[in-house]
């Protein structure tokens, strides 16, 4: 007859049979583990492995009955301490009594009588808190602040919002010493095993933290806490943790790493993933394979891919020099080099510290090895955890039959992520090279493979092909760049539990890859991710952008070769504690219908501008039953689909500062953290004694040089002083001089209030019209000079324009006429400008394109020496040169008659380019004329800018006076003065000579002074008016030979013929971007991203450029025009030709990047009506 125990420690699961003591010859014994939690455990003795004959306790626990088919009467043991590992039950034949003994990890006996804290005169924890959010069944151990306040003790648990929360707190798990609130409900009790009386708390968040001291005077306070905030005070644990354990050194992390290897082959026949993971996960089998992958990897006759190769060699010398300069070295017994096989032929391999300290630790984590399964499953777990001391013991399995220091593991993972993090932007294709696999690694002689038994001379290595090779770098970047994660979700999932992450999280770059690892968790019995699947609810998350992501790094490469291809999980690995932030509007849950899913997943498509798998959609609006993604059976109501699409994912606070913050790199160990300092102290010292060795040299050069024992040095010395001394005194007479000549400042300022007050000099200190006319007449100046408004100064634009019109008239024009030319007029003049139309070099076989461009060319050729020949006119003018004070005019037409030699000659030569059938493209010539061109004409479109900018000063300068006038020519402007000068009533009703009484003047008074003074005599105004009229000759306006209008007419012609020349164009730019950047008619255009931003830029430029035209048409082939006009024109060719630096940058990248590969995949001859 056999006994056997089935009980709570494995959720009654399996039989532990009961075998004979051979010091009680009637009594049966065996030994079973304790849970923790919650580490209170049930049970009861069947016979022969049959449930229908049980013995369990009677109603008053004071005999055993049995045997019968009786549930729910179970010996119960509550009373475990903290150290309690596994429970010693004796099964007493004879007497059929039950006893049982408390062991530790050791198996020696428990006591089990109350401890106390002798020092404060305090029962001794530990203590637990239990309630009603679990219906009174799990403990949650109370953990201590520390250890200068061991009386506080703190603990966390989830509870529902919507009820009413009640507790007590258990000492030493014994629910005969609990604590609660006293009858009255405003003191405390206990311990003692009072039912009923419990403290109650109303919370509005998810979490109730308790915090209990059980001091002279005991206190219980809780409060609620938010599920973010909880994830947060996690995280700060977690990173306190790792800045615990980089304390402890590199020795204690070598050690924990060997301790995890030789808990292995008991963790593998505990954990429920030990029969479905790889069973050789030992650190010989994942060293030998590593170094084997790399290997071949590294191999310049192997099968990877030179740019594979490249790649791999920079990762490693890149993360190598890192590490060294953490000052990383192996401290005491080196287990890994110890493991490594030894080929007798080769020698031994030396492990480096990137073998040891990156790649290791993620082989550990990506491949099926159970320490994956188990390190994931205790991260999870960590909310319930409420100090860094219990979180590491849930991280290494503290008190279970599972325990294995998995702390060092997390270490080394986060230590690796943040050395690939550090490195990640100086090592050119690092994503590409993570997101491949090595090739596999075949040795044959004579056409057969090795084998163990057929020795190591003679074979070498066959040629195969990787089917899972590397990508070209910076592939990834391009294209939609999703990725996908699947999870078994259990019943009633909160909504803040899929949001807030505790563990590491994988995704996938296939929805292939999630339904291989939803198929194997559903196929591990005894886990929550297998009853989950048998419910058959999925939740899959949806991101993008993976590789512009700072915290996504793909480790598909430390996965291992892969036989053939689809087999790998393209894995990306996000670090621990990330907080999803979901695209809510788009959220798929399975209450919904099948058009509202569809029509948000198409709504999301369009928002990121992505096409998600066709099978992906399909599933999850049910049209594929099944994807290949469970190994149970479906649930009578088919699989259901959640998905969540993440608009942004980031590490909390405290894990993103540590993994970032390069003072908080783990691998800088203590030890390491001295020698780095050391070795900053020996660098100081090294600079300290090179400046010495250097004011040495110095000394030395001026011993040896002839003027040091020169007898008059010391004269020479005293002249120099001398000189200095006169300088000085130089210095100071000036000063004093000065100082004399301000002693007459107060003089002056008292003068010139009065003039002030007189209004012969305005506020500014500028003599005013009256002030003029009150010194001519003082000065008994001539007549006409007394009747002529003189003002401050001339313009210097306005005088060369004096000068040309004297010399068309012939004669010098008289002073009085010549002072009526005021500072705040100009001529109205046109500054010749240029709107540069964008259109890119690209060289292919496309027969329309090229003829398009080759006709383009030639008549660009001559526009721009036509733009050319009118700088040069513009320049000759006589008083357009040099520049003024208020006139750049030169400057702009100089600017831009380089630019536009430069477009002549870019035009030149790219004629042959477009222009000769047989000129073979893709050549070096064809290259270096596409790069040539590039980037002078990214030159030209900046000299553009500046020219236009020059011109906008005089253009625009309207807008900084308010009083500023522009006029057709000279004599209309001397007109409108002396217009201004006639007599006018003093009575307001007159609004001036011409006008009706009430009239508003048309464009306001043309001069504030002569509006505010008195007018001149009419006698003065009609000489006036006669000396113009005999000065111009018959009167009539001498504008129309003025050379600036033959200029304008030129202008007028240049840019009727230029809008002739960028109309089509724009046409070429939008056919170019429709060709780039499209990607539905079967073309691949991952290379193509610079020419699609370039064609972007050019057609906006085009557009603009095209108003800017329009606006010099107006200017230039009207006699008249507005005085905004030119103002405008100039701003938006500044505006076109910013666009166009922005698009000729992106084509100098493309032309000039010897490392861009042209593809002839794009077909420029599509039909535009196919477009």
């Amino acid at each position: 007859m056999t006994f056997c125990l089935v009980g709570s420690w494995d959720e009654w699961r399996h039989f532990t049979e009961l075998r004979p003591d051979t010091g009680w010859p009637t009594s049966l014994v065996a030994r079973v583990p304790v849970r923790r939690p919650p580490a209170m455990e049930e049970f009861q003795i069947l016979q022969g492995h049959d449930w229908s004959k049980r013995y369990y306790p009677s109603t008053n626990k004071s005999t055993v009955e049995g045997p019968g088919n009786v549930h729910g009467r179970n010996f119960r043991i509550t009373a475990l301490p903290a150290e309690c590992m596994q429970l010693e039950i004796r099964w007493n034949l004879g007497r059929r009594q039950v006893s049982w003994k408390l062991l530790d990890v050791g198996g020696c006996e428990l006591p089990q009588s109350p401890k106390r804290d002798g020092q404060r005169g305090t029962l001794a924890g530990p203590f637990f808190l239990v309630g009603s959010w679990d219906n009174w069944k799990g403990l949650t151990e109370l953990w201590p602040q520390s250890s200068s306040t061991s009386s506080l003790f703190r603990g966390m648990v989830k509870v529902d919002a919507s009820l009413d929360v009640q507790f007590q707190i258990l000492r030493d798990r014994d629910w005969g010493q609990r604590f609660h609130p006293d009858a009255g409900g405003d003191g405390l009790a206990g311990p003692d095993g009072q039912h009923g009386q419990n403290w109650r708390a109303k919370l509005t968040e998810r979490w109730l933290e308790v915090t209990w001291s059980p001091s002279s005077a005991p206190y219980v306070r809780w409060r609620g806490v938010s599920a973010a905030a909880q994830h947060r005070l996690a995280a700060e644990r977690f990173a306190f943790l790792m800045a615990e354990l980089r304390s402890e050194g590199s020795r204690s992390w070598l050690q924990g790493m060997a301790r995890i290897f030789e808990a292995l082959p008991e963790l593998q026949r505990s954990s429920p993933y030990g029969k479905r993971a790889e069973q050789d996960a030992t650190a010989r089998c994942l060293l030998a394979t590593a170094l084997r992958d790399l290997e071949t990897l590294a191999d310049l006759s192997g099968p990877a891919s030179v740019e594979q190769r490249k790649a791999l060699r920079q990762l490693e010398a890149k993360v190598e020099a890192l590490l060294q300069e953490s000052g990383f070295k192996v401290i005491g017994p080196d287990f890994m080099q110890e493991a490594l096989p030894v080929d007798a032929s080769m020698g031994a391999v030396q492990v480096k510290a990137w073998h040891r300290l990156v790649y290791l630790p993620l082989v550990m984590y990506v491949r099926n090895t159970v320490h994956l399964y188990e390190l994931l499953e205790r991260l999870k777990a960590q909310p319930a955890v409420g100090s860094c001391a219990e979180l590491r013991q849930l991280l290494d399995g503290e008190g279970t039959a599972r325990r294995s220091p998995y702390s060092w593991l997390v270490f080394g993972i986060l230590g690796a992520l943040q050395s690939l993090y550090q490195v990640r932007e100086e090592c050119a294709g690092l994503l590409e090279l993570l997101a491949s696999s090595p090739p596999q690694t075949v040795w044959v002689k004579d056409g057969v493979e090795w084998t163990p038994s057929a020795g190591h001379s003679g074979f070498h290595r066959k040629s195969v092909v990787n089917v899972e090779p590397m990508k070209p770098p910076g592939s990834l970047r391009s294209g939609d760049a999703l990725m996908f994660r699947g999870i078994w979700l259990p019943p009633n999932t909160e909504e803040d539990t899929i949001r807030y992450q505790y563990s590491f999280q994988s995704f996938s770059r296939s929805i292939e890859g999630v339904m291989r690892v939803l198929r194997f968790y559903s196929g591990v019995t005894s886990t929550k991710a297998a009853d989950a699947a048998r419910a058959g609810h999925m939740l899959i998350y949806v991101g993008r952008d993976f590789a512009t992501s700072s915290w996504v790094i793909p480790v598909q490469l430390f996965d291992g070769p892969k036989k053939k291809a689809g087999d790998s999980e393209q894995e990306l690995l996000l670090p621990p504690f990330v907080a999803y932030d979901f695209e809510e509007d788009f959220s798929i849950d399975p209450h919904m219908d099948l058009p509202e899913k569809q029509s948000r997943m198409t709504e999301l498509e369009d928002l990121w501008s992505v096409q998600l798998p066709e099978n992906l959609k399909h599933f999850v609006l049910g049209l594929l039953p099944h994807l290949n993604h469970s190994q149970v059976s479906a649930p009578s109501g088919g699989y259901q689909v959640s998905l969540r699409f993440l608009r942004s994912f980031e590490p909390i606070q405290p894990v993103a500062e540590m993994l970032k913050d390069p003072k908080q790199f783990l691998y800088l160990w203590k030890e390491c953290q001295t020698a780095v300092l050391s070795k900053a102290f020996k660098q100081v010292e090294h600079d300290f004694y090179d400046t010495l060795l250097r004011q040495a040299e110095l000394q030395r050069k001026r011993e040896a040089s002839k003027c040091h024992h020169c007898a008059l040095k010391h004269r020479h010395f005293d002249q120099l002083l001398e000189r200095r001394n006169l300088e000085a005194d130089i210095e100071d007479l000036d000063h004093e001089l000065g100082c004399e000549s301000l002693g007459l400042l107060p003089q002056l300022r008292a003068k010139e209030e009065v003039l002030k007050d007189l209004e012969c000099l305005d506020d500014e200190g500028l003599i005013s019209l009256k002030g003029l006319l009150l010194l001519a007449l003082a000065s008994a100046s001539a007549a006409y000079v007394l009747q002529t408004p003189q003002f401050d100064s001339l313009d210097p634009a306005f005088t060369a324009g004096i000068l040309r019109f004297e010399q068309l008239v012939g004669r010098q024009m008289p002073k009085h006429l010549r002072d009526l030319a005021g500072k705040q007029a100009h001529l109205r003049q046109l500054r010749v400008a240029r709107a540069v139309n964008v259109h890119r070099t690209k060289i292919g076989p496309q027969e329309p394109y090229k003829i398009a461009q080759c006709f383009g060319a030639v008549y660009d050729m001559a526009n721009y020496i036509g733009w050319a020949g009118l700088n040069i006119d513009a320049m000759s003018i006589n008083g357009t040169c040099p520049d003024t004070e208020d006139d750049t005019t030169c400057s702009a037409n100089a600017v831009g008659f380089v630019f536009n030699l430069i477009w002549v000659l870019n035009n030149a030569a790219q004629i042959p380019v477009w222009c000769v059938a047989d000129f073979e493209e893709n050549n070096t010539a064809s290259k270096s004329i596409s790069c040539l061109v590039s980037m002078s004409l990214f030159l030209a479109s900046a000299l553009q800018i500046t020219a236009d900018g020059l011109a906008v000063k005089t253009d625009c300068e309207y807008l900084r006076s308010k009083d500023f006038l522009e006029f057709d020519s000279f004599q209309e402007y001397l007109e409108d003065r002396i217009e201004q000068l006639k007599p006018r009533k003093l009575d307001s009703g007159d609004s001036g000579p011409g006008k009706n009484p009430g009239e508003p003047e048309k464009n306001g008074p043309r001069d504030a002074n002569i509006s505010t003074l008195p007018s001149l005599p009419a006698l003065g105004t009609r000489r006036l008016e006669a000396d113009l009229d005999v000065f111009v000759g018959d009167g009539n306006d001498l504008f129309e030979g003025d050379r600036n209008r033959a200029l304008a007419r030129g202008v007028c012609s240049m840019i009727i013929m230029q809008l002739a020349n960028d109309l089509p164009y724009t046409g070429v730019d939008i056919w170019g971007a429709v060709l780039d950047c499209g990607s539905r008619f079967g073309r691949n255009v991952a290379d193509y991203d610079e020419d699609c931003a370039a064609d972007a830029f050019s057609i906006i430029s085009d557009v603009v450029n095209l108003a800017t035209d329009f606006l010099v048409i107006l200017a230039a082939c009207k006699d008249k025009f507005p005085e905004e006009i030119p103002c405008t024109a100039d701003s938006t060719d500044i505006t076109s030709n910013l666009f166009a630096v922005g698009a000729w940058g992106f084509t100098v990248d493309h032309s000039c990047n010897p490392f861009h590969k042209e593809h002839d995949t794009v077909n420029y001859d599509i039909p535009l009506k196919s477009l």
